[in-house]
Order: structure tokens, then C-alpha cells, then sequence
């Protein structure tokens, strides 16, 4: 059970945080001039914003492993990884600035993240992150 909780938050901790950082990075029409530094530096801005949402996100996804298939659990794992984006980010001052802004910088990448990561751990029908022994006594 534990070993199972700890591979989902491997699973959202690690590809949570990396597809927010891929979509805030093509919303940028500029586009931007990828230098090894500003890499690291926005991949550290990345896991430092995007971690908690993506590790609430895979808390519910959890929980809800045995109860969802992977066309509900997908977009189930979009909305709360939104939700918590929007609510993690609230307090800080580049969204507070407007609807729009809050839109891009936390509930788009939070729940295109959460939707992503979402596909990947519910990618064999009903039996995401299962133990062998949960397995075969399921009908």
C-alpha cells in the first residue's frame, strides 16, 4: 500500500511539474532563448511551484485508483490538478493581477499536467499501481 502511494507521487512529482513547465513555455509567443542556465533556472522554478499541486493531484488519484477508469481518472486528475494549481498560486502577485494571467501562469499548465499524469497512471485500465496480490483477487 505505502509502496504503491510512493510510486504515484514518483509518477506526479516527477512528470507533474515538467509538463507544466513545456506548457507555460509554449504559451511564450517571444519564445524563449533556452541557455543551460535559464533552463535549470526555470526547470527549479518549475519543482518549486508545480510539486505540491502535482503531489495533491496524485494523493487523489490514488485514493480514487480503483474506482475510476482511465477515461474518467485522466480528465479527473486535469480538474484537481487545476484546482490545485489555482489555489497554490493564488496568493502570489503575478496572478493576482488579473483572471487571465491566473489563467495562464497556474490553471492551464496545472491541469494539462494533472490531465497528462493522469493518462500515464491510469494507463492500464483499473489496474493502475496495483500490488499482484490486489491483482488477481479482483474478479
Amino acid at each position: 500500500m505505502i509502496a504503491s502511494l510512493l510510486r504515484t507521487f514518483l509518477v506526479f512529482g516527477l512528470v507533474g511539474p515538467l509538463v507544466g513547465l513545456i506548457c507555460v513555455a509554449i504559451q511564450d509567443p517571444a519564445g524563449l532563448a533556452f541557455s543551460p542556465s535559464l533552463l535549470l533556472a526555470l526547470a527549479l522554478f518549475a519543482y518549486t511551484f508545480g510539486l505540491v499541486p502535482a503531489l495533491i493531484t496524485g494523493l487523489v488519484a490514488w485514493t480514487m485508483r480503483y474506482r475510476l477508469r482511465r477515461y474518467l481518472g485522466a480528465p479527473v486528475c486535469g480538474a484537481v490538478g487545476m484546482l490545485a494549481a489555482s489555489v497554490f498560486l493564488a496568493p502570489t502577485p503575478y496572478t493576482a493581477q488579473s483572471l487571465t494571467e491566473g489563467l495562464q501562469v497556474a490553471m492551464l499548465p496545472g491541469g494539462v499536467a494533472g490531465f497528462a499524469c493522469g493518462l500515464l497512471y491510469f494507463w492500464p485500465p483499473n489496474n493502475s499501481c496495483m500490488d499482484s496480490s490486489v491483482k488477481q483477487s479482483l474478479p
